[in-house]
């Protein structure tokens, strides 16, 4: 009798998806839970709440995940979009056009989120506090959302920038009434934007335009990242001059103003979006990019037996595995222990990933990437002090590299064995729609709570929380903690569920 078998399709955006939705989930999640109520590893490890910033602590906890996974998410989307553009026959020319135009809609983002968040609004402006967020939500959705009622692709510009211009006005009305601020005393730019999303615009940017002229040439597209460390290791000449290094690192600092106010005031504006060191990133995009290549040439079909379920199951529990073993011993600084678990699991994965046929390359690959890189994680976590996120080594850089590619392929094995199928498809719907996602918990449920009074609930939350803490109750106030995460999550994740079920995706 024969085996019972299981055909493997290749999809192109269910593990990416899952993984990017992963990140969001967990950003948002980080980003409303109570942490001063909660255990150290429930914040940044270097951030914990209760304690503020601590740079000497090393180790990483699982929210100083979200932001890599995302990244790498971005990386390994860029050749599947940009490939797919060269493959449709548009030109290198019109190509760098989009990466711009998306870089610039991303700082968009950056200025209008964190502008109008009600957090960084003025205290005293009551209802308007709300309100103000609210509009702010209603043109960004104008701006960025592809509505499937339109058809017409001249209808949808005028749309776009329709929300465009609107945005302008709008800014333009809120420094008038002095909600907002472009211009301090000084000259200096001071309108606030979210540095997540800074950091994201320029690794785009710079990772799209790497990858393009690279796309043949992994070798080379790795020789840019040596280069990029060595520049962001140069510290100034002892005799106080300025070398090209240096000088390509302070950028825009470094460019002579001849006292005029004018030229200073410019250069603030570019510091405001563009810093290198923000490139450190790409040691994350660039693994990313490859990881998208791999996926192009190497994700076919297979058929796989009983047998082969099997290994897929046993590969699917140690990749899962090694993402909770390197944050504890990372965190509780077990390093030889840590160490040797890690090495072990990812031998066994090696050899296991041998025995599956030539058709799961794809995968073969992503366990060797993963290893190599995750190992080289490990390797450099002693050479600064320890890995952190905050601020972040090349220790960070590689081990959550590595740890995103095999939660990657755990994501993988599950939607092809479709085994816990609901869990990645969840986390796939909100990695559909990541901008909405991540904005509409402060620009559109906060004014929901407070114009239907379900804010004073979440009040009530935070004062049992910290008077359940004061008494010594931590369990309850643990609960609250998370209670307040938990409220504010599945918000998000209902409301942007709801918009990709009915396509209304916010694109840049």
């Amino acid at each position: 009798m024969a085996e019972k078998t299981l055909n493997i399709k290749p999809q192109r955006e269910e593990s990416l998806d899952s993984l990017r939705g992963l990140a969001i989930f967990g950003m948002v999640f980080s980003g409303s839970e109570l942490a001063n109520l909660l255990p150290r590893w429930m914040s940044h490890a270097q951030v914990p709440y209760a304690m503020g910033w601590d740079g000497t602590i090393p180790g990483i906890t699982w929210v100083d995940l979200v932001f890599p996974f995302f990244l790498f998410s971005m990386g390994m989307a860029i050749p599947l979009a940009l490939g797919k553009k060269l493959k449709n026959g548009e030109t290198l020319g019109e190509i760098s056009l989009n990466i711009v135009k998306r870089y610039l809609l991303i700082l968009y983002f950056s200025f209008m989120f964190q502008s109008f968040h009600p957090w960084t609004l003025p205290h005293d402006l009551g209802w308007w506090s709300y309100a103000i967020p609210f509009g702010a939500f209603v043109l960004m959705t104008l701006t960025f959302t592809t509505f499937p009622f339109v058809k017409s692709n001249k209808t949808a510009s005028v749309l776009h920038y329709s929300g465009l211009l609107l945005s302008a006005v709008y800014l333009w009305i809120n420094v008038h009434y002095g909600t907002v601020s472009i211009f301090n005393e000084e000259g200096r730019f001071v309108l606030k934007s979210n540095i997540i999303f800074n950091v994201l615009a320029n690794a785009y940017l710079f990772g799209a335009f790497i990858w393009m002229f690279t796309r043949k040439k992994h070798w080379a597209r790795i020789w840019i990242l040596p280069m990029v460390f060595a520049i962001i290791a140069t510290q100034k000449a002892e005799d106080g001059g300025m070398t090209w290094q240096y000088f390509i690192k302070t950028f825009p600092w470094g460019l002579p103003t001849g006292g005029n106010e004018t030229v200073s005031s410019f250069y603030s504006m570019i510091a405001a979006v563009y810093n290198f060191t923000w490139l450190k990133y790409l040691f994350i995009i660039i693994p990313g990019t490859i990881i998208g290549d791999i996926f192009i040439k190497k994700n076919e079909d297979f058929d796989v037996d009983e047998k082969m379920k099997k290994t897929l199951y046993i590969m699917l529990a140690l990749s899962v595995a090694l993402v909770p073993i390197n944050l504890c011993c990372l965190l509780g600084r077990y390093m030889l222990l840590g160490f040797v678990l890690t090495v072990v699991i990812l031998f066994v994965l090696y050899k296991m990933s041998k025995t599956l046929p030539e058709q799961a390359k794809y995968i073969k690959s992503l366990v060797r990437w993963g290893a190599a890189i995750l190992i080289l994680g490990l390797f450099l976590e002693q050479y600064e002090g320890g890995i952190k996120k905050d601020m972040s080594t090349y220790s960070y850089y590689f081990t959550t590299t590595g740890l995103g590619i095999y939660t990657l392929c755990s994501f993988y094995i599950m939607n092809r064995l479709h085994f816990f199928k609901w869990f990645g498809t969840f986390f796939a719907l909100l990695g559909k729609n990541p901008m909405l996602a991540y904005c509409v918990g402060a620009l559109l449920i906060q004014p929901i709570f407070y114009f239907t009074g379900f804010d004073s609930v979440i009040d009530w939350i935070a004062t049992t929380g910290n008077a359940s803490k004061e008494a010594g109750d931590v369990f309850l106030a643990g609960c609250m903690g998370l209670l307040r995460g938990v409220i504010f999550t599945g918000g998000m994740a209902v409301i942007t569920i709801l918009a990709v079920k009915k396509r209304w995706f916010w694109k840049s």
